[in-house]
């Protein structure tokens, strides 16, 4: 098997691990025959997109860029000890694409180190990493350490730059913004442009409607409260900080918005942030999820919401425990953490309510996060109340992060339930048996139509 350096690259592993990017030359328009191995055993088969115009500038290739999606994550000991290799079929004979131009790995140890370098039930556990694999891991850990430490650098790029995937874009300060992937997020704000267009928005905002409505009569017909909340885009809350211009709301949202607002189990999203004051960001700079500050203003909405709850607890939170992290669209871009500072409520807020968390339910699927159930216990909590949400990753599968609205529902509930799905489970709610019931989606899924 040769190394053909024209033939090929892969340039890119998706942080989760489990798809491979990249490019492969086509002969006379003939689709090639590509497939990833790992030690040996054929994982994963290619799904071709179209002619990558960057390709065919530089090197003159006739190319087609290529997704292969792999049957388990793999490693980052696989990667860097060559346990993974892409192999393509050229004149009967095979030859294996390097991993990213000119087969140098600085991008791809970034982005797939962790220190454990181990990922639970990938791929292989037996390849033998390469030599320079110690040196990687301790440039991951320079690297980890220094950001943690906050020794960061202002680098200029400039606004409006793409991610590698073209999902994300640079905007002003420093913020990163999802703007495309696989909900076409931009085009969800674009306005009806006649009649049939204008028609179906209708039909859609009454079909929301009617569903959120239903969930009240349903809920609170059995003596429980109940809110429903979509959180808006980043693109929508910070839209003079977005790299496009951005107008308002998705037509969708307002539409929502619009006809709902009057309701007391409705939660204006928007009207939290649209006239957001103070000097930290609503959002994180470099994730799609917000800061503490916007995830402390979220909940004080939600729990002035539900009948019975007061938000005293919640009056004057100190933001002042400073850290920095990197984020969930740092890396789209060029393989590398960016650091962000963030400001956590102080060591002292709600400790003593912390120490009173029993996690008494943890499920994680196998796969994704959808399907994901919690269940925190706190016999320290302000709120003597149960709370059950269908809600996503702006909750949060831990109660660890103050980003994460989790970890103030975890203070401040004595009991809280976290279902990660769009619908609502009548039955799960019946057996719970608890005083609230929350409803949390975001504004790019309300394309996303759930079917209770």
């Amino acid at each position: 098997m040769s190394i053909a350096i024209r033939v090929g690259f892969v340039d890119q592993i998706t942080t989760d691990r489990i798809n491979v990017l990249g490019w492969v030359r086509t002969i006379d328009g003939i689709t090639p025959d590509l497939h990833a191995t790992v030690g040996g055993k054929v994982l994963g088969s290619a799904q071709f997109g179209r002619e990558r115009e960057d390709v065919l500038k530089a090197t003159g290739l006739r190319n087609r860029a290529f997704a292969i999606k792999l049957a388990c994550p793999i490693s980052a000991v696989e990667v860097l000890g060559g346990g993974l290799r892409v192999v393509t079929v050229v004149d009967g004979e095979e030859h294996l694409l390097p991993l990213s131009g000119g087969g140098e790995l600085v991008e791809t140890r970034l982005a797939l180190i962790d220190l454990s370098s181990k990922v639970s039930g990938s791929a292989s556990a037996t390849i033998i990493p390469s030599n320079d694999y110690g040196e990687a891991l301790a440039y991951a850990a320079e690297v980890k350490q220094a950001g943690q430490s906050g020794r960061l650098t202002p680098v200029q790029f400039p606004i409006g730059l793409r991610s590698r995937d073209n999902a994300a874009q640079l905007g002003h300060d420093g913020h990163i913004f999802l703007t495309e992937g696989s909900n076409n997020l931009l085009a969800r704000y674009k306005e009806p442009e006649d009649l049939e267009e204008q028609k179906q928005l209708a039909q859609e905002t009454q079909a929301w409607v009617n569903l959120i409505r239903e969930r009240n009569e349903k809920i609170t017909g059995n003596g429980m409260g109940f809110v429903q909340i979509v959180i808006p885009e980043k693109l929508t809350a910070m839209k003079e900080l977005a790299p496009v211009h951005i107008a308002g709301p998705t037509p969708l949202f307002a539409k929502l918005e619009e006809a709902l607002v009057s309701e007391q189990y409705w939660i204006s999203g928007l009207g939290i942030f649209e006239n957001w004051e103070g000097p930290i960001p609503p959002w994180q700079r470099n994730d799609s999820h917000n800061s503490a500050a916007g995830s402390l203003a979220i909940t004080r909405a939600l729990i002035a919401g539900l009948p019975g709850c007061v938000t005293d607890v919640l009056d004057d939170v100190p933001l002042v425990n400073r850290s920095y992290r990197d984020g969930d669209l740092a890396e789209r871009f060029f393989g590398l953490p960016l650091w962000d500072e963030h400001l956590d409520p102080e060591p002292e807020f709600l400790a003593e309510s912390g120490k009173g968390i029993d996690n008494v339910t943890a499920y994680n699927p196998a796969k994704g996060h959808l399907g994901t159930h919690m269940v925190w216990r706190n016999s320290k909590a302000p709120i003597q109340k149960s709370v059950v949400v269908f809600g996503n990753s702006f909750f949060g599968q831990s109660a660890n992060s103050p980003a994460k609205l989790g970890w103030w529902f975890a203070r401040l509930f004595a009991e809280y339930h976290l279902v990660w799905k769009p619908e609502i489970d009548y039955d799960y709610i019946d057996t719970a048996k608890p005083d609230y019931v929350i409803a949390q989606t975001i504004e790019r899924f309300l394309g996303r139509f759930p079917s209770t």
